[in-house]
């Protein structure tokens, strides 16, 4: 068990269930990744269109490979909540050591940070790690 910062602890089957929606959702990301990314590549060729056409061309596949990018971004994150799964150290904040809540953890499994460590991040006052 893990205890939380809410007092509440994570039992092995909450766990396990935080492991499967993980699971669940890389795969969703995944297709949804390589969706984003053929469709840009499918976009009319930009030799044959005017200067309007291209510009509005251009703009789609500069939208569709950044949320491309954003896919890419939260697979990361859900696969560095899955290697934290693996090592026993899910749940717990990695910036100050603490143990982030089971409703935070509910509502963003990949999250890698408590909600003190995650305000700080916002502020600017907290660096970002690689996978964040």
């Amino acid at each position: 068990m893990l205890r939380t910062t809410n007092g509440s602890e994570l039992s092995e089957k909450q766990i396990a269930e935080f492991q499967a929606r993980l699971e669940r959702w890389l795969v969703e990301l995944r297709v949804a990744a390589g969706q984003v990314t053929r469709e840009g590549r499918e976009l009319v060729d930009e030799s044959a269109l005017d200067v309007a056409d291209r510009a509005v061309t251009s703009a789609a596949k500069e939208f569709l490979f950044r949320q491309a990018h954003e896919r890419h971004c939260l697979l990361q994150m859900a696969e560095a909540a899955l290697d934290r799964i693996r090592d026993g150290s899910f749940g717990q904040c990695l910036a100050c050591g603490g143990l982030i809540g089971t409703k935070r953890l509910e509502a963003v499994p990949w999250t890698e940070l408590c909600v003190a460590c995650q305000e700080k991040r916002e502020r600017g006052e907290l660096p970002r790690t690689p996978n964040s």
